[in-house]
């Protein structure tokens, strides 16, 4: 791309001149906005007649081809540090006392919520979603406390033994679910029909490879939400990834049987008898319960 002047530059005939006019404005939500106004001359024919008429098609014409090729994008250092924004807004007008002389406006915009299709970035949010899972099995062994005077005690190894059906019946308990959520922006024409396939058919896996930093089997992908919506003049489709987080156990014991792995997104279940001395774990059995994909290939980053 040639290098420009973008206070004062000539573009088809048309001198673009930034003016000392201009605005910014910060919103609730992190929005930021970047207003500059400009004088718009078309280049006159001779030293006498330094600018000439023009009609106000031609003065927007070269204000938004300078922005496309030159501002479309631009660096605005804040004591923050550098945010980029896009052009939102172009405008040109004119009044009669200061014709031929055109008015330009430009309005560039960074929205932290809103990604831009043009550099597909993603953005992540991790929420704790509350919730309750019954749970059998402590993690720890448990502590009993016997009346005064009884010596033998019954070592359970779940918790609430139900005598009828020779089973741990389990106690409700607080169980928050980690879920990551990534949005993107893409244009309307990248999210083909075989790209919608290959979100459903990787939807309801687990992640064969490392994502993100956790490791296999903890990423559980529940699929996208998708939504068209225009980014001024191009159609785009704004794509919300859910995930849940569930981390792996390892080198662990249940009724004295040793267990080297349980995945996250694995469901453990086992099967106890009744004894002279309590109920035992006979068998412990772990089930994959999700197919499992390489989650890396969505893109995200």
């Amino acid at each position: 791309m040639a290098e420009i002047n973008p206070r004062s530059t000539i573009l088809n005939g048309v001198w673009i001149q930034e003016t000392y006019e201009g605005a910014v404005d910060t919103n609730k939500g992190g929005t930021f906005t970047l207003r500059r106004n400009y004088q718009l001359r078309k280049k006159g024919s001779s030293h006498h007649n330094q600018t000439q008429e023009m009609h106000q098609t031609e003065a927007y014409a070269a204000l938004q081809s300078f922005i496309l090729r030159f501002q479309y994008g631009i660096d605005y250092r804040t004591n923050e540090g550098t945010i980029r924004m896009w052009a939102s807004k172009v405008k040109a007008d004119v009044d009669r006392n200061n014709y031929p002389v055109y008015k330009g406006e430009v309005t560039w915009e960074h929205n932290p919520r809103n990604p831009n299709y043009i550099v597909q970035p993603v953005t992540w949010s991790d929420r704790m979603i509350g919730g309750t899972r019954k749970m059998a099995y402590p993690i720890e062994q448990q502590r009993y406390y016997l009346p005064p005077g009884m010596t033998f005690a019954v070592n359970y190894d779940g918790v609430n033994y139900n005598n009828r059906t020779d089973a741990y019946e389990g106690v409700e308990c607080f169980s928050p679910e980690w879920r990551m959520i990534a949005k993107q922006q893409l244009l309307a024409s990248l999210v083909t029909h075989g790209h919608r396939r290959m979100l459903q058919h990787m939807s309801k896996t687990v992640n064969s490879q490392p994502f993100r930093g956790f490791d296999p089997g903890c990423v559980l992908y529940l699929g996208a939400d998708m939504d068209e919506s225009f980014h001024h003049d191009r159609k785009v489709v704004d794509l919300t990834h859910q995930f849940v987080v569930e981390p792996n156990m390892v080198n662990f014991s249940i009724g004295g049987i040793p267990v080297d792995r349980k995945l996250g997104h694995e469901y453990l279940w086992l099967t106890s008898a009744k004894t002279l001395a309590g109920p035992i774990v006979t068998q412990v059995n772990v089930a994959p319960m999700y197919a499992t994909t390489n989650l890396n290939l969505l893109g995200l980053g």
